[in-house]
């Protein structure tokens, strides 16, 4: 069942007039509809330190502007997910005690059962309202993990390519080295400072798992082996 979903939703992503929302409609109205969603959400990690929204369906609009961000120190189920790299789910009637930031949290729609964050990374995070209880397997989790990585990196291209998303809070590349995101040119500079993992993990709030993602990728970028050339070219 979930490899025909899957199927149908990179199916849908091929029409290159869609905004952040539509896809947001199309995972509650399709992909994700026998679970009765609520809302969904997607959010993007923005290098200051928020998770600020891209896209939404179920929840109201005024939360695409600044009072939609959320920051990572709020402990929340978005930012929980984000930096533990896991997907957390809630029900209602455990929410707001575990989480009680979640009395306050713009992107709760008025009814609702269960509460899911799936992270995104190196990207952001889908979150989802259920007004049901989905059993989470792996298998289920292996699902929301591929129809968020399709999501983020459907929207990342349009970004790139038309312009057409709301971009205010998206990664730009800088003129210096020309593709390396804010981000990773923060950790590229803790790295030459002799920062591990880790550590950087911990410096800048994020999880180790995203840390290792984005490690790979300025790696990539740079067309270099490493953390050892990357040091070298530091020292020549």
């Amino acid at each position: 069942m979930h490899i025909g979903l899957l199927e149908d939703f990179a199916r849908y992503l091929m029409n290159s007039q869609l905004t952040a929302s539509d896809v947001c409609k199309f995972l509650s109205l399709n992909t994700l509809s026998e679970l009765d969603p609520t809302a969904v959400y997607l959010g993007e990690v923005t290098i200051n330190g928020f998770i600020a929204p891209v896209g939404f369906f179920g929840v109201a609009s005024e939360i695409m502007g600044e009072g939609g961000k959320t920051p990572l120190t709020v402990d929340v189920p978005q930012t929980e997910a984000v930096k533990n790299d896991q997907v957390v789910t809630v029900d209602r009637n455990e929410a707001f005690v575990k989480f009680p930031a979640l009395k306050h949290c713009e992107l709760l729609p008025d009814k609702w059962e269960t509460y899911l964050a799936c992270p995104i990374l190196p990207y952001g995070v889908l979150a989802i309202a259920f007004n049901s209880k989905p059993e989470l397997d792996k298998r289920f989790e292996s699902f929301l993990r591929a129809i968020g990585a399709l999501a983020a990196s459907y929207i990342q291209q349009s970004v790139a390519g038309n312009q057409r998303f709301n971009t205010r809070f998206t990664h730009k590349p800088t003129s210096a080295l020309g593709t390396l995101t804010e981000r990773q040119l923060l950790i590229k500079d803790l790295i030459m400072k002799g920062h591990s993992n880790p550590s950087i993990a911990k410096e800048i709030g994020f999880s180790e798992s995203l840390i290792r993602q984005e490690t790979m990728a300025i790696y990539s970028i740079l067309n270099i082996s490493g953390r050892k050339e990357l040091l070298e070219d530091k020292s020549e």
